[in-house]
């Protein structure tokens, strides 16, 4: 798995390989528009699964 700095650096790799930039966002594991991932803060994580781009903050504390 290759993780990435940010959203624009994964989705343009991903972009010249594929052709597209498909970009999910989740937050404490739930899938969320943009907008909430967003206004969201936390932890982020943003990796590449198969021709899909993961962005995952954790708000919570464990």
């Amino acid at each position: 798995m290759k993780t990435y700095k940010s959203i624009n650096e994964a989705v343009a790799e991903l972009k010249l390989k594929t052709g597209h930039g498909r970009v999910l966002y989740f937050v404490d594991g739930l899938n969320v528009c943009a907008g909430t991932y967003r206004t969201a803060e936390g932890s982020e994580l943003i990796y590449r699964s198969g021709f899909e781009i993961h962005a995952e903050k954790t708000t919570k504390q464990k």
